[in-house]
């Protein structure tokens, strides 16, 4: 049988993914965009085979959402809002918790609104502009993240991307420090995003109120330009209205094995 040159490519970068150790990650950065609900950790799965945890490639996945809903668990605190009336105490108290424990698994996990504090990873504390938020002071501890970038440990960032001028000053601090990057932005229409939503909800699963997934995807939708100029060829879009298998091409999973077998600035 005879094999087209294609093939015979994605045969050897298999045989490599294969044979490299788990540190083929090393000093590897992808960044994940996308509204509440675009899929985001559908389309992880599909590529990396997990959707948390660790990679075979030796990806850490960074997500606050695992803790958070572990938070809500053991508080005794159901994974979405209870269905009551807007000014009722019972919803109001649960949200009130809730946005506390969100605030806290963001802040433990990725550095909450600044993100990446410099001079947790050995960077100048005001480094490209950044600002600890009062509320992380009193969080003395390195993140999730931080521990994983001191480490050396490629990392999938996944977050909404919301924030343009945190993730452009994240990419920078993680250039500085040897570390190569790329962003995998997942797109849907707003209408599909809170349509997911729902269906989280009617799951069990857990879902955020309407008013979130509306402001973050109109806050997220504008800056889908901005990252495509700001990561130029490492910028990877999915457009997931379509079934995974077909949103995640070959030639999409071709780019990522060959973005993590490269090797850094390091």
């Amino acid at each position: 049988m005879k094999i087209s040159r294609r093939q015979l490519r994605q045969i050897i970068r298999e045989a490599l993914l294969r044979e490299a150790s788990g540190d083929a990650g090393r000093h590897k950065a992808i960044f994940m965009a996308g509204c509440p609900g675009s899929g985001k950790g559908t389309v992880i799965k599909k590529i990396f085979g997990v959707s948390y945890g660790v990679t075979s490639q030796g990806m850490e996945i960074v997500n606050q959402d695992q803790l958070y809903e572990a938070m809500l668990k053991d508080w005794g605190y159901p994974l979405s809002a209870p269905d009551l009336p807007k000014d009722d105490p019972e919803l109001k108290a649960y949200q009130v918790a809730a946005g506390r424990m969100q605030y806290s698994a963001g802040i433990a996990t990725m550095g909450g609104p600044g993100g990446i504090s410099p001079s947790h990873v050995g960077l100048p504390p005001d480094a490209y502009g950044y600002k600890m938020d009062r509320r992380r002071k009193a969080f003395e501890d390195k993140t999730t993240l931080e521990t994983h970038i001191i480490e050396g440990k490629g990392v999938i960032i996944d977050g909404t991307a919301a924030n343009y001028k945190k993730i452009e000053r994240e990419k920078r601090i993680l250039e500085e420090l040897g570390y190569r990057t790329m962003m995998l932005a997942v797109r849907v229409p707003l209408q599909t995003a809170i349509d997911r939503n729902h269906e989280r909800a009617d799951k069990g699963d857990r879902s955020i109120h309407i008013a979130a997934v509306i402001g973050q995807c109109k806050r997220l939708e504008p800056n889908f330009e901005k990252y495509r100029s700001l990561f130029g060829s490492s910028y990877i879009e999915v457009d997931n209205t379509v079934p995974v298998d077909q949103s995640v091409t070959p030639d999409i999973e071709n780019r990522i094995n060959s973005f993590i077998l490269s090797r850094s600035s390091f």
